[in-house]
């Protein structure tokens, strides 16, 4: 849920970017994101830098740190192992046609 203030802006297009974003370069086979921009009576909210990405990116990888503490796995091949290659679909169900090498 993202605060876009009390007046219209492009709240809603931040909170588009976030659940785009929201699975990070990660396979998830199976994914579910909803995103709900909600209007507040704080000032108006929008992007700067980043445009959703940069809050996405630090809550996936937030949660990849502690899904590897958990199995007991180093937080880098956690990553490594997940990491989405070529043929591979994004969240947002765009396919990666050539991962870099």
């Amino acid at each position: 849920m993202g605060d876009k203030g009390a007046f219209a802006s492009v709240g809603t297009k931040v909170l588009e970017r976030a659940a785009g974003h929201a699975a990070g370069p990660y396979r998830v086979p199976a994914v579910d994101i909803e995103s709900v921009a909600v209007y507040t009576n704080n000032l108006p909210c929008g992007a700067m830098r980043g445009f959703g990405a940069n809050q996405a990116a630090f809550a996936v990888e937030s949660m990849i740190d502690i899904l590897a503490q958990r199995v007991g796995l180093d937080a880098w091949e956690m990553r490594w192992r997940n990491a989405i290659d070529s043929g591979d679909t994004f969240c947002t169900g765009q396919v990666l046609e050539h991962a870099p090498v």
